[in-house]
């Protein structure tokens, strides 16, 4: 079966980018692209035959009615307004400063004369801290993929997601994924 996947360029999607993983009965086809023209085109167009997209996008979309069907895997686990700046001399002191003002967003981009290199196809330098610090609070499943491990954290988004009037009634995260992903299996 040929597939096309459009993702982020991880480390935890790497090895399938590159070929080092390959998926037992798929001719894979791996898209690497930013995040935001995958769910712009998957969203809009249905372009690929699966795509990594946002819990928001999927949830207002219509997880139970919509076009898509997910699978509890998460690779980017990235809070999109967990980093945002303001200049020293601004008037914003807090989030709800922000309401009426121009708020800019960070864009992947590339400069002039700048080669990458394999170096910069890795993790920062402190990575290895990190995780290691990770797995001694959190133990060595830290990062947990499927139901079981992460219903809390989808429970909370369903919760915010329905009291913002994003989704027009409270879900089960049982209810997001197709029914044969929800076993929580390690290998």
């Amino acid at each position: 079966m040929r597939l096309s996947l459009a993702c982020g360029d991880y480390d935890r999607t790497r090895p399938l980018i590159d070929g080092t993983v390959r998926p037992n009965g798929l001719e894979l086809t791996c898209l690497p692209m930013p995040v935001e023209e995958i769910f712009f085109r998957m969203a809009r167009f249905r372009e690929f035959d699966a795509a990594e997209l946002s819990l928001g996008s999927y949830l207002v979309s219509g997880a139970l009615s919509g076009p898509f069907v997910a699978i509890p895997v998460f690779p980017s686990r990235s809070f999109r307004h967990s980093g945002i700046y303001v200049p020293v001399d601004s008037e914003v002191s807090d989030p709800s400063s922000l309401a009426g003002g121009t708020v800019g967003r960070a864009r992947q981009i590339a400069l002039d004369g700048m080669a990458e290199t394999a170096a910069l196809r890795y993790m920062l330098p402190w990575l290895a801290a990190n995780v290691e610090h990770a797995q001694r609070v959190f133990g060595d499943r830290y990062w947990t993929y499927g139901l079981p491990g992460n219903s809390d954290t989808l429970e909370t988004v369903i919760r915010y997601a329905h009291s913002q009037g994003l989704i027009d009634r409270p879900l089960a995260a049982a209810d997001l994924f197709a029914p044969e992903t929800l076993a929580d299996t390690v290998i």
